[in-house]
């Protein structure tokens, strides 16, 4: 008996959210000032510079840097734009959070899973398609899509966007999605226009933000824990099936936390560097002392999937070959009826 076309799904979506050499991000192109951080050093930004695991990207006025995923996938990355590719806390990690400003992708299909480009305020599932993603100073995101479908994700709300569609997700708030009315940078500019007028409400927003991020950080804790004991508990492939659907699930919503979070707390820091002697940039520094201690946790609850994966793949291997011992002593027991049978005719 063949296993079922769920129970496969499911050991693959497993086997594609184990650790697998993520495709390698490079810089095509560059026009005007742009400039690398990587591990807080400034570096010399470079044609042919493979970029990910944390780097930073960062535009200057009429500055645009193009990266490709590969030859049918590229970012443009547009002027005054502040980006982090990858994040050192995700190994192998390659997708893209755009921290402030506005870029533009447009992938071919991929052959399998989907490319993340993040925010402070959405993750979103590319598999092939063309958008335009622009984050304010303050934090808040506008996803314009001009082809394809795009899945948005935040805390508060998923939702599936159409050809033609726009998506805006304020800090701490749910996304709305509508048809097209404005561009991308007209978006962005009249976002900035006010921002220092509203520095308080904007702390506000980020206090009651990663607030949020911490209980769901603390659920997730449970949420693992109940996981590995499921796991550990698996006995047959539909177990398995259940237990490997939970999995990839949980680790890749992991994922897409903290690559808002970590988007949050590059924000922040920016807005309090900027706004450095307000009353606000306390609550911002406030507020990025707790987005580090979410990180920690969110860390944490990253080691403990890796090890429920390696769990799973080891009770995947004990279930299988007891299933195939079962069918090959099924087999033998066959043959041995079948010549006995045969010899009584005799």
């Amino acid at each position: 008996m063949k296993p079922s076309i769920r129970f496969v799904f499911a050991v693959l979506a497993i086997i594609l959210v184990m650790p697998a050499g993520a495709s390698a991000m490079s810089v095509k192109f560059f026009i005007g000032q742009v400039s690398l951080v990587r591990s807080g050093k400034a570096l010399p930004v470079k044609v042919g510079d493979i970029v990910g695991n944390g780097d930073i990207l960062k535009t200057g006025k009429g500055a645009i840097v193009e990266l490709s995923l590969d030859e049918k996938s590229t970012i443009t990355v547009q002027a005054q734009s502040t980006v982090q590719i990858g994040s050192k806390n995700l190994k192998d990690s390659d997708g893209i959070s755009v921290v402030s400003g506005e870029v533009k992708g447009k992938f071919g299909k991929l052959k399998k899973g989907e490319y993340k480009i993040g925010s402070p305020t959405t993750v979103c599932g590319v598999r092939g398609t063309e958008f335009d993603v622009a984050v304010s100073k303050g934090g808040d995101t506008y996803v314009v899509l001009n082809e394809g479908s795009l899945a948005v994700r935040n805390p508060y709300k998923s939702i599936d966007l159409k050809e033609g569609s726009s998506l805006e997700a304020d800090v701490a708030s749910e996304p709305v999605s509508g048809k097209i009315k404005v561009k991308s940078d007209a978006w962005e500019n009249m976002r900035n226009e006010n921002i220092e007028e509203n520095l308080d409400d904007r702390a506000d927003k980020y206090e009651s933000y990663m607030d949020n991020f911490e209980g769901d950080a603390a659920e997730d804790a449970e949420k693992i824990k109940s996981l590995r004991d499921e796991t550990k508990k698996s006995k047959t492939k539909e177990d398995l099936e259940k237990s490997g659907e939970k999995i990839a699930a949980a680790d890749s919503e992991l994922e897409d936390s903290m690559m808002m979070n970590e988007a949050s707390l590059n924000n922040m820091n920016s807005l309090s560097d900027e706004y450095k002697g307000s009353d606000a940039a306390g609550r911002f520094k406030s507020a990025v002392k707790k987005g580090d201690a979410v990180l920690k946790q969110q860390i944490k609850n990253r080691q403990a999937i890796d090890k429920v994966k390696a769990e799973y793949k080891e009770a995947y291997d004990r279930i299988m070959k007891k299933f195939q011992d079962d069918k090959s002593n099924i087999r033998k027991s066959l043959d041995e009826f079948k010549k006995s049978q045969q010899e009584g005719m005799e």
